[in-house]
C-alpha cells in the first residue's frame, strides 16, 4: 500500500495503530500476574512435572558444549495420495491436521530416542487481541505438548491424548515460554534448548499473490543457514501437497542421517494412517533393502568350525602333536603338554572315583595357579563343567553360590578348613600340582559338543547371582575364529593378565593350550602390577595378551614412563581389550610408544560364550570405537522392545543368535526364559536370540556401537554389576531405609558407584566407614559403592518410582561434609555481598554455588551488572555459568583487564517512564547477552521483484513503515541489570544497495545469493541498532532483490 501511493503520487490510507508493541509488552507485565499468572503456572508446572529435561535422539557427531548453530535444510513431500489420507484420517477422529502431523511425529521421535515421554516445541502467533492484529513486533509464544506413550497404545489412542493436550494447551497459551523457563528453573545446559530440542510447525499457503504497480513478487527461500533447536520440522500446507523442510543442526547430524530420517518418517505415517488401530511401538518402519542389509548381509556368517570337538579334545589333539612342547609356566615352574595333561587325567580319575558325573557342575575355589588350569582341563575329562569361585568373596557369597552347585565334590588349593565350614555337605578335594601322579591315559567320557564346560556367575537384580551356563561350541567357535583371525602357532606365548572369575579370562586359559603356544601365569599377587606384568612380557616373550580398557589405561602410563619399553616388548603382537568402553585417547597413546602392535575390541556377554564381536582398531583412532561386526557362525540384530529392527543409528537392545548363545542360567527357568527367547527372524537361521541387555546401534557401514546397559547393570572396570544387588545389601543395614545405587562418570572416562542412602528415623546420619564394613561382609570389594551421599528423601516421578535422573551429583556445591568456608580475600568479600543482596540469603561461603542458592539467568544478569559497577569489569553471562562459585569467580576476576566504567545509557521514556520489555523481549535479551554477535535470532525475508522497480518510492515506502512501527526503530538498553525499550526517533532505515547489473566473476543470482546469505547471518547490536535492516541488489532493470532483515 505504501509503495503504491508513493509510486502514484496519492497518500495512503492505513488506520492507525491502536497501540504499539510497547504498549503491548506493558499490558502483558500488568495482566499477566497474580491469580492469572498463577493459574497460568499451575496448569504448566503439572503439565511439565517429571517430562524428560532432555530428548536423547541419535546423533552423528558428539554434542558440543556450546552450540555453533550451524545448520542446514533438507526439503521433502508428501504425496497428494499421503496427504489425503492424513486429512481423512484427521476428519475421522476430529483433530486438526496438525494435531494429526503432531501424534505421527511424536510417535516417530519416540521409536528414534528409544523414550515413551516426548516433549515437542510449537510456534503459536499469540494474536489473541485485534490489536495486535495489524502490528510489527515478537508475540508468537511457544507451546510445549507433552504426550505419554507409555503402554503401547494404539495410535488412535494417541490421537484422542494429542487432541485433549492440545486443547488444554490452547487455554494456557498466555503464559510466555521465558516466564516458564525462568519459573520452572530447568538444570542449564548450554548446549541443548531449555525443556525441548525439537519443534513442528504447519502452516497454510493461504497468502495472496503479492502484486504492486508494475511489479510482480516472489518470496525466495530463506538464506543462510542456522538451526535454533536439534530438529525444526515444517509443514506448509500447498494445495494437495504438504510440502516439509527440516532444519537441522549440523554439529548433530549428517546430511545422510536427516535424509534416512525423513524416509522413515514417510513410512511410519504411511503405516499411522493406513490402520491407525495398530500399537504404535509394533510398528516397523524399515525398508525391505534395510531389512536385507541387516538380517542377511551383516550378519551372513554361517561357516564351518570344528563343531563335533570338545575344548579338551582339542587340548588332548595339542598334546598328541608336541607333547614335549612347554605348555604352562608359573613362577619358575615350566610344563610340557603331556606333563600337563598326566596331572589332569589324575585329578579326573580322582574326580570319577569321588562320583563327579557327566552333567555336574564342580566348583573351583582358588587363585589364579596351575592348578586352576589343571582342575578346568580335568572337571571337562570327566563330562562336567567347572565353576571359577574366588576364595577371597565374602563367606556369605561363596556359601550362595556352593549351594546352587550341583556337584558334591569342591576343588581347592587353599586350606580346606574354612570350605568345610562353609558346605559341609560337600567333599573338599585339595589339589596340588607338585604332587599329583601322573595317568597316562586320557579319559573316555563321551562329552558332546552341546553339554556345559563352565558357570560363571554374573550379578542379579534380587541380590542373589545368576549362574550362566555356556557349552564346549560356543567356546570351540569361539577359540576357532580366534585362530582363523590371527593364525597363531606353537611360537606364540599368552600372558594371563584378567581374573578368572571374568569370563574373558577363559580366552587366556583356554587358546594357547588348545592350539599348541604357551601359557604364562602371572602370581596371584598383588594384582596386576604394571610394572611385573610389563617383566613378564620381556622375559617371557609374550606376543598376545589382552586387559580391560581401565587397566589398559594402566599399563599405558607404565608405557609411557619407560621410553625404553618398545625394545622390551618387541615381542608382543596382539593386544585384545574388552569388557567395558574402549577409548581412543588410550589406545592412540599406547601406539606412540609400541607402534607395531595390534589392537582388537572384542564385546561379549558372559551369558553367550566369552567375545562375540570384534573389531580391528584402525591406527589412528577416535572415538567412539565401535564393537565391530559378529563373528563366524555368531547372528547380531538390534531390536527395539517389541522386537522390530531398528533403523541405522537408532539405539536398540543388542540381541545374539548363533552357537555363541549358552544354555541359560542355572536352577533360573524364570530368567533364562526372560532373556532366550525365540528368533522371530527365519532369515538368521537360528533358533534362540539372546537378550544382552546393552544398548547399541547399527553404524552406517555395518559396524556395531556399543551405547552402555539399557537397565540398570554397570560395568565397573570390566566387570558387570547388577545395581540392584547392591542396593538389596544396602537396605539390609539395621539404619538404612532406602537405598539406591547409581553410576557417575569419572574425569578418566570409567564409572564409579555411588549410593544414596535414607537413614532410618533413629539414625539419619551414618558413617561412610560404616557402610563399608558392612558390604564387605557380603559383596566383592569391587561390588562396593566408592563414595555414599545421606538424602533425607529420595526423588520420585509422579508414578512413585524412584527418579534416577534427579539424584544429586557425588559432589554438590557444599557437600555434607564440607564446614562452610567464608570468603578469603577482598574480591570474594565483595562478591559474596553482592551474591546476598541479588540473591537475598544473609549467608554465602566461597563454595557456595550461585545457582544452587537460587539464581537465574535474569538475576546472573543483575549479578553482571553489579559486578561491572564494583569492580569495573565488563563480564559476560556465560563467565558467571562457568565460575558460579565465589571461589571461582573472585580468581577469574583477579586475572581480567579492568576497563573505564562507562555511563549507564538512560533510556528514552515516554510519558509513563520506562518501557519494561516483553518476556519474549527479556529472554532475546538474555540470549543476546550470553552468546553476543550472534545471527541466530536474526529473521532474514527475502523477495524477488519482477518488472521495473521505482526506487525512490520504495525508500519512502520503507521510511513510512519505520515511522508506522516503534518495534523498528526500537534498542535496548539494562539499569542495575534490567533491560528496557529505547525508542529512536522518527527515522528511516538505511538502505544497502548493490548493483549486480555489471557482475561478471559469477553469474547475477550466484552474487545475489552470496550476498543475501552474508546479510542474513550478520549479527544484531541490540543496545545500538538498527534491528531492521534492508538491502537492494540489482540484478537487471528488470530484476531486483529486496532482503529484509528483523531481529526478533
Amino acid at each position: 500500500v505504501l509503495y503504491a501511493a508513493e509510486s502514484t503520487g496519492t497518500p495512503a490510507t492505513l488506520p492507525a495503530l491502536p497501540m504499539q508493541y510497547a504498549d503491548y509488552a506493558v499490558w502483558q507485565r500488568d495482566w499477566l500476574q497474580g491469580d492469572v499468572l498463577a493459574k497460568q503456572l499451575t496448569y504448566w508446572r503439572q503439565q511439565l512435572d517429571g517430562a524428560p529435561p532432555v530428548l536423547e535422539l541419535p546423533t552423528d557427531y558428539p554434542r558440543p558444549v556450546v552450540p555453533s548453530h550451524r545448520g542446514a535444510k533438507h526439503r521433502f513431500t508428501f504425496s497428494a495420495d499421503l496427504t489425503q489420507h492424513v486429512h481423512t484420517l484427521s476428519h475421522q477422529y476430529g483433530v486438526s491436521l496438525f494435531m494429526t502431523l503432531l501424534a505421527a511425529f511424536q510417535v516417530f521421535v519416540a521409536h528414534y530416542a528409544g523414550q515413551t515421554d516426548i516433549v515437542v516445541g510449537a510456534p503459536i502467533a499469540n494474536r489473541t487481541h485485534q490489536e495486535s492484529e495489524g502490528l510489527i513486533g515478537f508475540l508468537v509464544n511457544t507451546l510445549l505438548f507433552r504426550t505419554r506413550l507409555d503402554g503401547n497404545p494404539t495410535f488412535a489412542e494417541v490421537l484422542v491424548r494429542v487432541k485433549d493436550m492440545c486443547l488444554d494447551a490452547y487455554d494456557h497459551q498466555d503464559l510466555p515460554f521465558e516466564k516458564l523457563v525462568e519459573e520452572l528453573q530447568p538444570e542449564r545446559d548450554p548446549s541443548r534448548n531449555p525443556l525441548f530440542q525439537v519443534m513442528l510447525q504447519l502452516q497454510k499457503n493461504d497468502v495472496q499473490v503479492l502484486t504492486l504497480p508494475g511489479l510482480e513478487i516472489e518470496r525466495l527461500p530463506n538464506p543462510g543457514g542456522l538451526a535454533k533447536f536439534d530438529l525444526n520440522l515444517f509443514f506448509l500446507e500447498d494445495g494437495k501437497d504438504l510440502q516439509g523442510i527440516v532444519d537441522y543442526s549440523t554439529d548433530l547430524f549428517a546430511a545422510s542421517t536427516i535424509t534416512r530420517m525423513l524416509d522413515h518418517f514417510q513410512t511410519l505415517v504411511q503405516a499411522l494412517v493406513a490402520n491407525p488401530e495398530q500399537l504404535v511401538y509394533s510398528i516397523e518402519f524399515l525398508t525391505e533393502a534395510e531389512r536385507q542389509q541387516q538380517l542377511v548381509d551383516w550378519n551372513a556368517t554361517t561357516t564351518t568350525y570344528p563343531a563335533e570337538s570338545c575344548v579338551h579334545h582339542l587340548f588332548e589333539a595339542q598334546v598328541a602333536e608336541r607333547p614335549n612342547a612347554i605348555a604352562v609356566v608359573y613362577e619358575n615352574e615350566q610344563l610340557t603338554y603331556q606333563a600337563f595333561n598326566l596331572k589332569a587325567n589324575r585329578l579326573a580319575q580322582q574326580l570319577q572315583q569321588q562320583g563327579v558325573l557327566r552333567g555336574d557342575i564342580v566348583p573351583v575355589v582358588m587363585e589364579r595357579s596351575v592348578e586352576l588350569i589343571i582342575s578346568y582341563f580335568a572337571i571337562m575329562k570327566v563330562g562336567a563343567a567347572f565353576s571359577p569361585l574366588d576364595p577371597n568373596w565374602p563367606s556369605d557369597r561363596l556359601r550362595t553360590l556352593l549351594t546352587q552347585l550341583s556337584s558334591h565334590v569342591v576343588l581347592t588349593n587353599q586350606d580346606p578348613g574354612a570350605l568345610k565350614t562353609l558346605c559341609p555337605e560337600k567333599r573338599v578335594m585339595s589339589v596340588d600340582a607338585s604332587t599329583l601322579a601322573a595317568h597316562p591315559e586320557n579319559l573316555h567320557v563321551s562329552v558332546q559338543p552341546e553339554d556345559p564346560i563352565y558357570v560363571l556367575f554374573t550379578s542379579g537384580s534380587t541380590g542373589i547371582p545368576k549362574g550362566a551356563i555356556n557349552h564346549h561350541r560356543g567356546i570351540v567357535n569361539r577359540l576357532w575364529n580366534m585362530q582363523q583371525r590371527y593364525s597363531w602357532s606353537e611360537d606364540d606365548v599368552v600372558l594371563v593378565t584378567l581374573r578368572h572369575t571374568f569370563d574373558a579370562s577363559l580366552w587366556q586359559y583356554l587358546w594357547p593350550l588348545t592350539h599348541g603356544a604357551r601359557l604364562v601365569l602371572p602370581s596371584p599377587s598383588p594384582w596386576l602390577d604394571m610394572f611385573l606384568i610389563v617383566q613378564l612380557m620381556e622375559q617371557e616373550r609374550v606376543t598376545l595378551s589382552g586387559f580391560v580398557p581401565s587397566l589398559f589405561a594402566l599399563f599405558v602410563d607404565e608405557v609411557e614412563q619407560q621410553p625404553l619399553l618398545r625394545d622390551r616388548l618387541r615381542s608382543l603382537r596382539q593386544l585384545l581389550i574388552g569388557g567395558e568402553a574402549l577409548h581412543a585417547p588410550s589406545v592412540n597413546q599406547f601406539r606412540r610408544g609400541c607402534p607395531g602392535v595390534q589392537i582388537s575390541n572384542s564385546y561379549g556377554p558372559t551369558e553367550a560364550s566369552i567375545s562375540t564381536i570384534y573389531h580391528e582398531v584402525p591406527d589412528p583412532c577416535k572415538d567412539p570405537i565401535p564393537i565391530g561386526r559378529p563373528l563366524k557362525n555368531v547372528k547380531a540384530v538390534i531390536l527395539d522392545d517389541q522386537l522390530n529392527l531398528v533403523p541405522v543409528g537408532v539405539p536398540g537392545e543388542l540381541h545374539l543368535g548363533g552357537v555363541c548363545v549358552g544354555l541359560g542360567y542355572l536352577n533360573n527357568s524364570k530368567a533364562t526364559q526372560a532373556a532366550f527367547i525365540p528368533n522371530p527372524f527365519p532369515e538368521l537361521n537360528t533358533s534362540i536370540l539372546y537378550k544382552t541387555g546393552d544398548r547399541a546401534c547399527f553404524q552406517p557401514d555395518g559396524t556395531i556401537r556399543y551405547l552402555g546397559r539399557r537397565d540398570h547393570q554397570v560395568k565397573i572396570n570390566g566387570v558387570r554389576m547388577e545395581l540392584g544387588e547392591i542396593e538389596v545389601v544396602l537396605r539390609r543395614h539395621p539404619e538404612v531405609k532406602q537405598a539406591v545405587v547409581q553410576p557417575w562418570a569419572t574425569p578418566s572416562g570409567g564409572n564409579r558407584l555411588v549410593a544414596y542412602v535414607v537413614g532410618t528415623q533413629t539414625n539419619a546420619s551414618l558413617e561412610y566407614s560404616e557402610i563399608t564394613n558392612f558390604l564387605s561382609q557380603y559383596l566383592p570389594t569391587y561390588m562396593i559403592p566408592s563414595t555414599f551421599r545421606i538424602l533425607e528423601q529420595l526423588p520420585l516421578l509422579p508414578n512413585g518410582k524412584i527418579n534416577r535422573h534427579a539424584l544429586p551429583p557425588p559432589q554438590s556445591s557444599r557437600s555434607q561434609s564440607e564446614e562452610f568456608i567464608p570468603p578469603q580475600t577482598p574480591h570474594e568479600e565483595r562478591l559474596a555481598r553482592i551474591f546476598a543482596e541479588v540473591l537475598k540469603v544473609e549467608v554465602v561461603g566461597r563454595h557456595d554455588n550461585f545457582f544452587a542458592l537460587g539464581g537465574h539467568s535474569l538475576l546472573a544478569m543483575m549479578m553482571v551488572s553489579r559486578i561491572h559497577k564494583i569492580f569495573g569489569i565488563t563480564l559476560e553471562v556465560r563467565a558467571l555459568f562457568d565460575q558460579p562459585t565465589i571461589a571461582n569467580l573472585a580468581s577469574y576476576l583477579e586475572a581480567q583487564t579492568v576497563k573505564p566504567t562507562e555511563p549507564d545509557v538512560a533510556p528514552r521514556p515516554r510519558e509513563d517512564g520506562a518501557l519494561p520489555l516483553s518476556f519474549a523481549q527479556q529472554r532475546l535479551w538474555f540470549l543476546d547477552q550470553w552468546e553476543p554477535d550472534s545471527p541466530l535470532y536474526n529473521i532474514p525475508k527475502v523477495f524477488r521483484l519482477s518488472g521495473p522497480l521505482n526506487i525512490q518510492a520504495l525508500h519512502q515506502a520503507l521510511a513510512l513503515l519505520v515511522t508506522r512501527h516503534e518495534t523498528l526503530r526500537t534498542t535496548f538498553t539494562s539499569v542495575d541489570g534490567t533491560p528496557y525499550h529505547v525508542i529512536s526517533e522518527d527515522t528511516g532505515p538505511n538502505v544497502i544497495f548493490h548493483d549486480l547489473k555489471e557482475w561478471s566473476l559469477t553469474s547475477p543470482q550466484d552474487r545475489a545469493l552470496e550476498l543475501a546469505i552474508q546479510e542474513a547471518e550478520q549479527p544484531f547490536q541490540l543496545h545500538r541498532g538498527p534491528l531492521f535492516r534492508v538491502m537492494l541488489l540489482e540484478l537487471s532493470d528488470q530484476e531486483h532483490w529486496l532482503c529484509l532483515t528483523l531481529h526478533h
